[in-house]
């Protein structure tokens, strides 16, 4: 037997190199190989002793964006690698060598740079919507991995058109640092759902700029977008004062906001009565700092007439009643009317019998009533049954009018005069 012992070249490949203000992560290949050597024998100049730097060491948006590309890029290789087929007994050298991916085409390159420069001279910025057909082919990973990672040229190139490379991070990490500016500014992460980060907002980074945050944020919430099996990314959201349940937390304001209001202008009245208009104060030391605006008289016009939070919710419905909310128009008339009622009766004896034209006017009676038609509204009771309709609560009101002394059958005609002689 003969054995034949082939030579096998091992060829190295050149590690890559960190800029100097940029971490270890940020590797770049050198820019071009080094050309044959001459025929001729003369003295090769001196290699130079660092790379050179394409970016400018104030530029910081690329050393935090590139790091993490190159972290991602890592990784990517790293689950690539274990994730391949093992090889396989006795075969050969070649087959055991993984060819590498095949690069873009020099032409796909030009035609994606033709395209940014087109979007350049018309709106006269690359910050592209996230929808665009542009935005997602290059501001992506795969974008920055194929076609910019090894080509600091054509870096270079892009950041003379101003390419927003922060963009090219993962989406998720421009929501949480876009949602943490958000709470800087506002004290907290309810976002409308119709909110956009402006475009050239100085309090955001360009990334966030044109991010619909509200739609995102309500996604987030109903579709579990960029959460689902990911808990470490609830926690950073929870650690952020995210709200989960919209409606929880909307009822939970008017809760604070109904208390409020009753520890000041209650007047110790058991039933809580808001103007309409009504808007609690803002920079008051008497009141929330964080509900200065809110809509206090709209909301609770809003909850009697469209049972606002409190829909096929009982709970919410027993919790504003024990604060003294009615629920219903009707409801909250009849105890401005019975109430009324009361202090007339106990003005004129225990008797409940007034004049059409009556009004509630006199320091007897409380600001809410001031005013109040209790003439008309009495007469009402009388001839139409007005707040009697429903049959178990038309008796219970029946005995509190007739507990006033409330007339329900007045005298009709004129008194009659004596006879004379």
């Amino acid at each position: 037997f003969v054995i034949l012992c082939l030579p096998i070249e091992i060829t190295t490949f050149p590690t890559c190199s960190a800029f100097s203000f940029i971490s270890p992560l940020t590797t770049i290949l050198h820019a071009e190989p080094s050309p044959p050597p001459p025929s001729s024998p003369s003295p090769s100049p001196p290699p130079p002793s660092s790379p050179p730097n394409p970016f400018p060491l104030d530029h910081l948006e690329f050393s935090s964006v590139f790091r993490d590309l190159d972290a991602l890029h890592e990784a990517e290789e790293k689950r690539r690698l274990k994730s391949a087929p093992s090889r396989r007994r006795g075969a050969s050298s070649a087959s055991q060598t993984s060819s590498p991916d095949p690069k873009p085409s020099d032409e796909s390159w030009l035609s994606i740079l033709e395209a940014l420069k087109e979007y350049k001279a018309k709106h006269g910025h690359l910050i592209i919507p996230r929808g665009h057909k542009l935005a997602k082919v290059c501001y992506t990973f795969p974008f920055w991995s194929a076609y910019l990672r090894d080509y600091p040229s054509r870096v270079d190139t892009l950041r003379s058109l101003s390419f927003v490379f922060s963009r090219l991070q993962p989406e998720w990490n421009v929501l949480v640092e876009t949602l943490s500016v958000y709470l800087g500014l506002h004290g907290h992460v309810d976002v409308p759902p119709g909110y956009s980060v402006p475009l050239h907002d100085e309090a955001y980074g360009p990334a966030s700029w044109g991010l619909n945050l509200g739609s995102t944020v309500s996604a987030i919430r109903s579709r579990g977008l960029y959460i689902t099996n990911r808990p470490e990314r609830i926690l950073q959201l929870n650690n952020l004062g995210f709200i989960w349940d919209k409606a929880e937390h909307n009822f939970t304001l008017l809760l604070r906001a109904c208390r409020a209001y009753k520890e000041v202008l209650g007047e110790g009245n058991r039933a809580l009565r808001v103007p309409q208009k009504f808007k609690i104060p803002s920079n008051s030391p008497y009141w929330p700092s964080d509900l200065g605006g809110y809509p206090l008289g709209l909301k609770l016009t809003q909850v009697r007439q469209k049972s606002l939070y409190i829909k096929s919710n009982p709970r919410r419905l027993e919790q504003l009643i024990d604060l003294g909310v009615v629920h219903g128009n009707a409801d909250l008339s009849w105890l401005s009317v019975i109430h009324a009622s009361a202090i007339y009766s106990f003005l004129h004896d225990k008797t409940l019998d007034p004049p059409v034209g009556y009004k509630c006017v006199g320091p007897e009676y409380p600001s809410y009533i001031q005013g109040l038609p209790l003439g008309e509204r009495l007469k009402d009771v009388r001839l139409r049954g007005r707040y009697l309709g429903k049959e178990g609560q038309g008796k219970k009101r029946r005995e509190q009018l007739d507990a006033l002394g409330f007339v329900w059958v007045k005298k009709r005609g004129r008194p009659s005069k004596s006879k004379s002689k």
